[in-house]
């Protein structure tokens, strides 16, 4: 993550790899007609967990006069070129076996709208469906927490169990 001045040079990536187990492109539901998402970040002041920060991949619609969503062999692709609602350019979602599952956002630009750093860890990212499902990533020790850069990675939690794959949520230059 990168929050600098002027705001269309912010930057956002955040990667999710899967577990042992086996997702399948149902549990991703239908983004293309019924399905949003929402990335959601939470630090930690005084031990007490906040959100600092969300922004929206909605269902359906349209984005530079195509589809926002496209259907992929193994999952979905969000494609926002106008960065709008809320700045996130790419989502994609990928099924997968024995951790091949893969979920990964970018955004850029002064719609992210990224809150103030440094964060207090641990740094909690979750991406969240609103079919329920929610995939999770915990970062208890940053590798850079400063006032422009945000660089986590840590082990990745989905459906509450802790697995071994690492998650990175960058801010990166």
């Amino acid at each position: 993550m990168k929050n600098v001045s002027p705001d269309d040079k912010d930057l956002l990536a955040w990667k999710w790899s899967g577990d042992a187990g086996t997702m399948m492109i149902s549990d991703f539901g239908d983004p293309t007609r019924t399905t949003g998402y929402q990335l959601c970040l939470y630090d930690t002041p005084s031990g007490v967990p906040q959100l600092e920060w969300s922004a929206a991949a909605p269902a359906g619609g349209t984005c530079a006069r195509k589809p926002c969503w496209s259907v992929r062999a193994t999952g979905f692709k969000y494609r926002d070129p106008d960065l709008t609602p809320n700045g996130i350019a790419r989502l994609v979602l990928k099924a997968g076996r024995g951790g091949a599952a893969q979920i990964g956002v970018k955004g850029q630009g002064p719609n992210l709208a990224l809150p103030t750093l440094p964060f207090s860890a641990p740094v909690t990212v979750q991406l969240r469906a609103t079919t329920g499902q929610c995939w999770t990533a915990s970062y208890s020790t940053p590798k850079a927490n400063g006032a422009t850069r945000f660089i986590g990675q840590g082990r990745r939690r989905h459906g509450g169990g802790l697995a071994h794959r690492k998650d990175d949520l960058r801010r990166s230059a």
